[in-house]
């Protein structure tokens, strides 16, 4: 079984408390099942790790009732987790650009995931592809999660007019899921390999 760790979500738990109403955590913890809202009450620890399958059903939780299960809620919450990653220890990688910063993400995966991979291939100036191995795949809130984080984090290093794409998805059958990310580079530094 895949785990991830609990500031995960920690972060989802503040990302419901910011921008919700003050009861919105309480109603997506019942909308789980009970064994699920029990690992999330009365605390989570940020030090713990947690079911994967846990945290994909909490991000369907929380489009279903505090979207109406408009699943573009994922893709806000890759936002959030992007800007939160970024405004803490990790804020120093911030001015060494995109292309860097993208190249440690294999680090940070493996901090908060205790299973799979990621790597990132370097394609040329603004371009890159991230594939990633999920055990036992993604699910399409994951992915979606992924492609607003990794627009953030390109954003947050300067870049500009961002897309990201994917090409293979595991919760659609593929060994990996494979992400094209593209954006104008406005820093022209070139960090260690």
């Amino acid at each position: 079984m895949s785990h991830v760790k609990g500031s995960n979500l920690l972060n989802r738990h503040a990302f419901v408390k910011e921008k919700f109403d003050p009861d919105a955590w309480d109603r997506v913890l019942a909308s789980l099942a009970d064994n699920d809202a029990r690992l999330l009450s009365p605390r989570i620890l940020a030090s713990s790790w947690y079911p994967f399958d846990l945290y994909n059903r909490l991000d369907l939780a929380m489009c279903q009732v505090l979207a109406g299960g408009d699943l573009e809620l994922c893709r806000t919450l890759g936002v959030d987790s992007a800007r939160r990653a970024l405004s803490g220890t990790y804020r120093l990688y911030l001015k060494d650009g995109a292309e860097a910063i993208l190249r440690r993400l294999a680090v940070l995966h493996r901090s908060f995931y205790d299973s799979g991979s990621l790597d990132v291939t370097y394609l040329g100036p603004g371009q890159c592809a991230i594939r990633t191995v999920y055990v036992p795949r993604s699910t399409l809130t994951n992915c979606l999660v992924a492609e607003g984080f990794y627009r953030t984090v390109v954003e947050m290093c300067g870049g500009l007019e961002v897309q990201v794409s994917e090409g293979n998805c595991s919760a659609h059958g593929a060994r990996f899921c494979l992400f094209n990310v593209r954006w104008e580079d406005t820093v022209t530094t070139h960090p260690p390999a």
